[in-house]
């Protein structure tokens, strides 16, 4: 449960300054930028200040982690969005702070392009070394197989057998290992 805790507490510390520092020095993050949006300050319509985007940041990001309080806070933040006129979140509200328009969102092809590029690192190890280990697991079953094969024919006692076999499951691990 601690190591739980300890992995949410740094997760949500990261995400942290990382909207923040987005949000101080360029008004969007790479999402945000994709989709066309900038986050301001309400009265200055300049980016935010530190304290506003950890107001905002702090609200938005710790919340949603707490259980029940989290989804709690979501649904209602969702409501209140919906019925507001300018589509501000409890966290705009507390931090004085707007989401304004300021490009065209990408077009849906690129966006489905930078996904795939992604989630392109993701899916590679998961794809080649599946086929390269049954490669192996093959090669050390043939090996193992030979080699008892060759232990049976030898007409050995039953004790050498054992040590033979022995013999054999480390050569063919090394056999493995090595390209």
């Amino acid at each position: 449960v601690l190591t739980s805790l300890s992995v949410l507490l740094v997760y949500s510390l990261f995400t942290l300054i990382y909207f923040i520092y987005f949000d101080v020095n360029k008004g969007f993050t790479p999402g945000k930028k994709i989709y066309g949006l900038k986050v301001i300050d309400n009265t200055t319509n300049t980016n935010l200040t530190y304290l506003n985007a950890f107001k905002r940041e702090f609200i938005n990001r710790f919340l949603i982690v707490i259980p029940l309080i989290g989804a709690l806070y979501t649904l209602i933040n969702f409501f209140i969005m919906l019925s507001s006129d300018e589509r501000k979140g409890v966290h705009d509200k507390f931090s004085g702070s707007k989401v304004i328009i300021v490009n065209k969102s990408w077009p849906i092809w690129k966006q489905f392009i930078l996904f795939i590029l992604i989630l392109l690192p993701y899916l590679l190890p998961v794809a080649f070394p599946i086929q390269q280990a049954s490669k192996i697991q093959s090669d050390y079953e043939s090996c193992f197989s030979q080699c008892i094969q060759l232990m049976n024919e030898s007409g050995l006692a039953i004790k050498e057998q054992y040590k033979v076999r022995d013999e054999c499951l480390l050569e063919c691990r090394d056999n493995r290992v090595s390209p």
